[in-house]
């Protein structure tokens, strides 16, 4: 949810926002941030009312929001009476994993469904007001800890950059860049949610079929032997080994994650990172009111440090990142001579080690000469550890955006 191109977010959020609720059944002619859009379906089909969201993470709430939580949306289209479910395979809301998120072009997102919702993510975080970037020192003989290569004021920025990246990003004098905990920034969603939607939502629900039925709506059918439907979408925010976008690419649903029609690539990038939940600041230091990270390059790996939102009220979270190439891998394919390697798992599991973690993971920072005064009080004060694989989608096997079922009204998105 971090952006490069906070315009392009502007007007990608309005596109996405107006194509989903075009496809549920609108009629209408449109127009959101300059960007206008016309109905040009002939025959209209009937308003597909029933959807059926896999996966409770980021993308799967935010979704329940924009169909559910959203004045923004209803007054633009008039009814947006969905019925809709939330389907998640864990055992309850994931609220402890992970480190933390940078919003921007995310923030307007929300924004655009509901600014009440937008304001209590804000008000969550840690408004991000500087970015710096440093190195391990250029000459063996300096003194200095560390070369200094960059440090930008992002409002400053923003302001200079002016059009519609300072009208999106600047709203009544505040940057909408904030930082925090992906834990919190999941239960700032949840408790936000419209308590009917809340209901909706079943734990333990792991998707293994999807089954079309002859009036062109589907069958979801989960791995309790539970049947859920008829629904007229179901849309796929299950993560990067997606069963969603397994059907989409296949028509099946394979009953193990390890069937390789259901296969992540290995980036060959890994990430270790450790968190102290509840970051206390030395005598020398105050909580600061903003944040700024800070991102430190050695020979052939990278350190980031920074401070996460926890709630209002609450200490932030301090998170040190550790990026690096997999020795035993180039790119995604393994060394000959690495046979019995295998690659990290992604952070679908969040894998979450004990404290002793935090000695491996300072030798192998202090291995590739990055400057550690920042990094080292983190990760001898962290509460947990991560070591992480970065996948992404095997584009050889998602075949278009959405796929089509039997009659005219269900797809899978």
């Amino acid at each position: 949810m971090t952006s490069t191109h906070p315009a392009r977010d502007k007007r990608s959020a309005a596109v996405f926002l107006l194509c989903l609720l075009a496809f549920f059944g609108s009629n209408t002619c449109s127009e959101v941030n300059g960007l206008s859009f016309k109905d040009a379906r002939k025959p209209a089909r009937p308003a597909a009312k029933r959807v059926a969201i896999i996966g409770t993470g980021i993308a799967g709430l935010s979704v329940a929001h924009g169909l559910t939580n959203s004045p923004t949306l209803r007054e633009q289209y008039g009814s947006c009476d969905f019925d809709v479910s939330l389907f998640e395979a864990r055992k309850n809301l994931d609220t402890k994993g992970g480190a933390g998120v940078q919003l921007n072009g995310g923030l307007v997102a929300l924004g655009m469904m509901n600014a009440n919702v937008q304001r209590s993510v804000i008000d969550a975080g840690l408004p991000l007001s500087q970015i710096r970037t440093r190195s391990k020192p250029w000459s063996t003989s300096s003194s200095k800890p560390f070369e200094e290569l960059l440090k930008l004021d992002l409002k400053e920025i923003v302001e200079n950059a002016g059009g519609d990246t300072s009208d999106v990003l600047i709203r009544d004098g505040e940057l909408l860049w904030s930082a925090i905990r992906r834990g919190c920034l999941l239960d700032t969603l949840w408790k936000t949610l419209p308590d009917a939607t809340r209901r909706r939502v079943k734990f333990s629900k792991r998707l293994i079929g999807i089954s079309p039925q002859p009036d062109g709506s589907v069958m979801c059918e989960f791995s309790d032997g539970v049947m859920a439907g008829p629904f007229d979408v179901v849309l796929g925010c299950d993560g990067v080994r997606s069963p969603c976008k397994e059907y989409v690419g296949t028509g099946r649903i394979s009953r193990s994650s390890d069937d390789a029609s259901t296969a992540a690539i290995y980036s060959g990038i890994r990430i270790k990172y450790a968190v102290d939940d509840a970051w206390t600041p030395d005598k020398n230091e105050k909580q600061s009111e903003t944040e700024t990270f800070t991102q430190y390059f050695g020979d052939g790996a990278n350190a980031l440090v920074a401070s996460y939102g926890n709630g209002i009220g609450r200490p932030s979270s301090k998170v040190a990142f550790f990026v690096r190439l997999d020795e035993n891998y180039v790119g995604p394919f393994r060394k000959k001579e690495a046979v019995s390697a295998e690659a990290v798992e992604e952070n679908i599991n969040w894998r979450e080690g004990p404290k002793l973690e935090g000695e491996t993971m300072m030798n192998d920072i202090e291995g590739f000469s990055i400057p550690t005064m920042d990094i080292d009080p983190v990760v001898k004060s962290a509460d947990r550890f991560g070591d992480i694989g970065i996948y992404f989608h095997n584009p050889f096997r998602l075949a278009g955006w959405s796929k089509k079922l039997a009659g005219d009204d269900g797809a899978i998105v």
